[in-house]
């Protein structure tokens, strides 16, 4: 099958994902119908089978290789009848595939394809949104780990693949004590492949390897939500945020300023919830952020250099000004009609304060684990 050469780098990235599987899917039918992609579907089998007709004496595909020609065409056919909205229905599609998807996925290079393209930056934070939480789902990326490592006690050299299961585990304390020995000490096939060849046949290997894991996937089915809450708060999480709420700014103020209060709240939360600290739950981001600081050490009462003082007390300050304009001026509560609209040069004040103070609080937190 002939693909537009536009298109050649962005299909090839789709089939390292298998994103043509999901064609074959009952989301993807919905998602037809949601984004009123029906005509263009049908255009694309047309245009398969005519093409499939035409070659019936050599054509001998496997279903695997019908699901990628058929994704050529229908990109084709998306490229020509909806060139405007090709990147922002590929980047739904795309999300959808991401959520509904039990194998982990790295979507980097065919996100680099789609900004090539003209994705812009509002459905490019929608798609990182989306993958972000699919990145955050630690019991997927173990579970597709146990079962990496029985095929490659079979035979399977998989390494780029191992690596990119494998090095984010390792990279959690809690997770990577729990992780079998065997390939905490062997990260690589290498290294993998002479000892588990050691402990017997391919079933004895399968039967070792699921009873090595069967701790942390225990641990994390009985305590998934507070493992992906823990794992979620990262700088990088804390940028994306910081990036959508800015993306928010001119079209919608209101929002973007929640966003912003949002984000700190998330960030103090985290804090104390690592910290194993109580907090009130009534919404109170102030005192959230006076609580989260005192845990820090970053109270002004905590220090006597003036300057120093005078930095924290400004941040304090600068907080209680974020809960209050978030208040008055957020999307949060219902307004009269006498409530003032805010600017986009007031979202944008409240959310880089948002995101500055977010990365500084999470730094200073990380600088202080053991």
């Amino acid at each position: 099958m002939d693909i537009y050469i536009d298109l050649i780098a962005l299909h090839q990235d789709l089939e390292a994902i298998k994103f043509s599987s999901y064609l074959a899917t009952n989301h993807f039918l919905r998602q037809l119908t949601k984004l009123g992609l029906q005509e263009n579907w049908a255009a694309a089998n047309k245009q398969f089978n005519t093409e499939k007709d035409a070659k019936s004496d050599i054509f001998d595909l496997g279903f695997g290789q019908e699901n990628s020609d058929l994704l050529i065409c229908f990109l084709n056919d998306l490229y020509i009848a909806r060139r405007e909205q090709f990147c922002d229905i590929l980047s739904d599609l795309l999300g959808d595939f991401i959520a509904s998807s039990q194998v982990y996925i790295v979507i980097t290079p065919v996100q680099l394809d789609l900004i090539t393209l003209g994705l812009t930056e509002e459905k490019r934070g929608e798609l990182m949104a989306i993958w972000n939480r699919h990145d955050n789902d630690i019991l997927l990326k173990v579970r597709n780990l146990e079962d990496l490592l029985i095929s490659i006690g079979r035979g399977s050299k998989e390494e780029s693949r191992l690596a990119q299961l494998l090095d984010p585990l390792l990279a959690i304390p809690d997770i990577k004590a729990l992780l079998p020995e065997i390939v905490v000490k062997n990260t690589r096939i290498a290294a993998y492949w002479p000892e588990i060849r050691k402990i017997g046949g391919y079933q004895d290997r399968d039967m070792y390897i699921h009873q090595q894991f069967r701790p942390l996937v225990e641990h994390l089915q009985k305590s998934r939500a507070v493992m992906a809450h823990s794992v979620m708060i990262s700088e990088e999480h804390i940028n994306d945020q910081w990036q959508k709420a800015l993306g928010r700014v001119h079209r919608d103020p209101e929002g973007a300023i929640t966003s912003a209060r949002t984000l700190i709240e998330t960030v103090c939360k985290h804090i104390l919830d690592s910290t194993g600290q109580t907090y009130d739950e009534s919404g109170d981001v102030s005192r959230l952020y006076k609580t989260a600081a005192r845990s820090l050490n970053l109270s002004p009462d905590q220090h006597a250099a003036t300057n120093f003082k005078q930095i924290l007390s400004g941040a304090s300050a600068i907080i209680d000004g974020l809960a209050g304009l978030r208040n008055t001026l957020g999307d949060a509560h219902g307004k009269s009609h006498s409530s003032g609209k805010p600017a986009a040069r007031h979202a944008a004040l409240a959310v880089n304060i948002s995101g500055a103070m977010s990365q500084f609080l999470l730094q200073t937190f990380s600088s202080k684990k053991p």
